[in-house]
């Protein structure tokens, strides 16, 4: 019994900690890079920026996400829109009672599929390609107009 309790108290010991090389405070070991990039002063700024980087926190990752948020919350009222139209179309019109009525009816079936999709695809592009990964781009390269000329296509 005793020699369980004393293995286990090697699993629970503190973390290493070390001083920060630039303000002097005491940090855990696996915090230090969080620490020199977003609270340490006294560190340079192209130290604060390099840490940054390494962590993964750099600008382009930050407006990404926003950018993907956005996206994702502009795909939601599109992604709803099935939703608006099955309230429409229970409380103005009547399935067989005139023809137009019915047309309308069966016209907002391949709207309202439209309208989903689009909303889930901009949903997906704002969460997955924006918010998750980070990597949601602008491309501001024109496209290559000799491609096909220097690889010899006809």
């Amino acid at each position: 019994m005793i020699d369980i309790l004393s293995s286990s108290s090697f699993f629970m010991s503190k973390p290493k900690q070390v001083v920060c090389p630039h303000c002097h405070k005491s940090v855990v070991a696996r915090r230090m890079r969080k620490h020199i990039a977003l609270t340490c002063a006294m560190a340079p700024p192209e130290i604060r920026k390099e840490m940054r980087g390494r962590m993964g926190l750099s600008n382009q990752n930050i407006i990404s996400a926003i950018l993907g948020a956005f996206l994702f919350l502009f795909g939601l009222p599109f992604t709803l829109t099935p939703f608006f139209l099955y309230q429409l179309g229970k409380s103005e019109f009547n399935f067989g009672e005139t023809f137009i009525e019915t047309f309308i009816l069966l016209l907002f079936i391949p709207v309202a599929i439209l309208f989903l999709m689009f909303g889930l695809f901009m949903q997906y592009k704002g969460l997955v390609e924006g918010i998750m990964r980070g990597n949601l781009e602008v491309s501001s390269q024109a496209p290559d107009q000799d491609h096909w000329d220097r690889h010899g296509h006809p």
